[in-house]
């Protein structure tokens, strides 16, 4: 398993979007943050953490921080 850390939400939900989205209700939160923050929503002055757990090729977890938020996270759907 790799931690993957990304610079920016575009490059996150390009990657998690798609497993996430098969459990939408529960990963609604995560979701919406991080497209807030694709299109340009700041939540305060530190940058956000945009982060998930690859094992081969799936997703496995996802983590999310827009400081002075707390961190959100998910465990993703296994595309296998």
């Amino acid at each position: 398993m790799t931690l993957r850390l990304f610079d920016g939400a575009a490059a996150f939900l390009d990657v998690v979007g798609p497993p996430l989205l098969e459990r939408e209700a529960e990963n609604a939160l995560i979701l919406g943050v991080a497209a807030a923050v694709r299109d340009g929503r700041r939540y305060g002055p530190a940058p956000p953490l945009f982060a998930c757990v690859v094992d081969g090729e799936d997703v496995v977890a996802v983590a999310v921080r827009t400081p002075p938020y707390n961190l959100l996270l998910s465990r993703a759907a296994r595309a296998g």
